[in-house]
């Protein structure tokens, strides 16, 4: 029988390999959020955890495997899905021919279904059929690399675009060069001007094409990582620097000829909002201790499936960078504390899970809390909950003087007994 390496890494795989969304790289674990102890509701509304399995419901995948992120429904696996790393058990029957490490291979194990996720459709009967899923998908890539050493005559080059391409190069729209993977052009009487390359691709679908504008600079979200804009500590502002977005100081915009202003935003979060990559980044994440969100409630729905509260709650509380209006479409389950007078109150819970703390005694809550009863003197009507400071007013100096003689005696007792059992 084929021995598979474990489940975890390779599930990780990327999407060049058919992998679905919920099998990419990330901080999917998180040890503290586990609790073997916490009380989940025994109810089967099954999530697909980042890490691939599939559980019972959102509780379970938090609390039992310290999962931080899932997406509503069971697992689905698709045609062509890698299979490396997934570990079908030490039976012998055969199972079908399925991708492993991008090789068609025949797969032996106990059954189909591993961790809750049904794996049938990763698998084919014979192996021609399996090989079609490595079929190349059209090439549309370009690059445009520009360099410059006196500012005044530039050197472009193409990279990155299929060997049969034929390249066109263009300035301010009229065709310069056709052929060849090198351009170079004189600029020094034109200070604003514009170079193209392009191919057509009729399995791209048109033209592919990459430019370079010396009024604009480079694209945005060019990466700054090994460009020396000088010594000067001006400040230049916001942009990629070896992957992530970095606050930049230096003489100028123009480096060996070349504008970068194109690669520059005016804030943080708009670099990482318009560079972004992922769903999640772990930049905005990191700034959330350094920013206090309004409790305003503008719903949004993060590209994470999650509802957040406002934008700044969804970029710095959950670090999605992307969203849409309004809350996510109820789609399942979202347990939490559903008391709006606890101090943990969720208010994107629907489910209450048992965690809610009530004030006084179990945290201290910002909601006022105050005396409940209206027969006390200090009964306040704002209060949401009893804070154990009623006074109330006794009918003399002796509590037990029913009938006002000054002395608690057996007539008090008499008193007592007359009112017993009368219905108020």
């Amino acid at each position: 029988m084929l021995e598979l390496p474990t489940r975890c890494p390779a599930l990780l795989l990327s999407m060049s390999l058919g992998l679905p969304s919920w099998s990419q790289p990330g901080a999917c674990i998180d040890p503290s959020l586990m609790d073997p102890d916490a009380a989940c509701i025994a109810v089967f509304d099954p999530v697909c955890g980042c890490d691939g399995i599939q559980y019972d419901n959102a509780c379970l995948a938090q609390t039992q495997a310290g999962v931080t992120s899932w997406t509503s429904g069971p697992c689905v696996v698709e045609d062509c899905q890698d299979l490396a790393g997934v570990d079908f058990g030490d039976c012998d029957m055969v199972l079908g021919i399925a991708r492993v490490n991008g090789v068609c291979t025949t797969l032996s194990g106990c059954d189909w279904v591993v961790n809750g996720v049904d794996y049938s459709p990763a698998f084919f009967e014979d192996e021609p059929t399996c090989t079609m899923c490595n079929e190349v998908p059209p090439e549309c890539g370009l690059q445009l690399l520009t360099t410059s050493m006196d500012g005044m005559w530039y050197t472009f080059m193409a990279i990155d675009y299929p060997a049969d391409a034929a390249l066109e190069w263009h300035i301010d729209g009229f065709l310069a060069q056709s052929g060849g993977d090198v351009f170079e052009a004189g600029f020094d009487f034109n200070p604003n001007w514009s170079v193209c390359v392009q191919y057509w691709s009729d399995p791209c679908g048109g033209w592919v094409e990459q430019c370079y504008s010396n009024l604009e600079g480079v694209a945005p979200c060019t990466d700054l990582g090994g460009v020396d804009l000088g010594l000067c500590s001006m400040a230049l502002g916001v942009a990629k620097v070896n992957g992530t977005c970095q606050f930049v100081s230096g003489c100028g915009t123009y480096a060996g000829g070349v504008n970068y202003a194109g690669a520059f935003f005016d804030t943080f979060e708009s670099c990482i909002l318009e560079c972004a990559t992922s769903c999640v980044d772990d930049q905005l994440l990191a700034m959330a201790a350094t920013v206090d969100c309004t409790t305003e409630y503008a719903p949004v729905c993060g590209c994470d499936g999650v509802s957040y509260g406002n934008t700044c709650q969804a970029m710095f509380g959950g670090g999605v960078t992307s969203w849409t209006d309004g809350p996510c479409e109820p789609n399942g389950t979202v347990y939490g504390c559903t008391y709006a007078i606890a101090c943990n109150f969720d208010p994107l819970a629907n489910l209450d899970d048992g965690s809610c703390l009530f004030p006084p005694y179990q945290c201290t809550s910002a909601v006022a809390g105050g005396c409940t009863y209206p027969s006390a003197p200090n009964y306040d009507p704002e209060a949401l909950y009893d804070n154990g400071t009623c006074a109330f007013e006794w009918p003399s100096e002796c509590p037990g003087d029913l009938n006002g003689d000054g002395s608690i005696s057996v007539s008090d007792i008499l008193a007592m007994l007359g009112m017993f059992g009368a219905v108020c």
